[in-house]
């Protein structure tokens, strides 16, 4: 599979119900995957796909185009997100 700008304009985002991995074309334990974070840019990846991506990322520049730093901050606003929704339901 042709990866690069293609993945880009196949997939603008995560559609929720659609588990086919874009590397293998697998239908099986898809999970959602992060390209970026700002934009945020999901797709979806079979398990297998998804931890030989993580295990090696420079021989897969085209799947991880982010930064540590940028994922970091991403779930910590995520987290303090939920943690503020947490607190406004239990304060009513």
């Amino acid at each position: 599979m042709r990866v690069g700008n293609s993945l880009e304009n196949r997939y603008s985002s995560y559609r929720v119900g659609e588990d086919i991995c874009v590397k293998c074309g697998s239908q099986k334990y898809c999970v959602k995957h992060h390209v970026t974070y700002v934009p945020e840019f999901i797709i979806p990846l079979c398990r297998s796909c998804h931890m030989k991506i993580h295990a090696y990322p420079k021989e897969h520049p085209n799947f991880i185009k982010h930064t540590m730093q940028e994922r970091d901050h991403f779930y910590f606003l995520k987290e303090q997100a939920e943690r503020e929704l947490m607190y406004k339901r239990l304060k009513i």
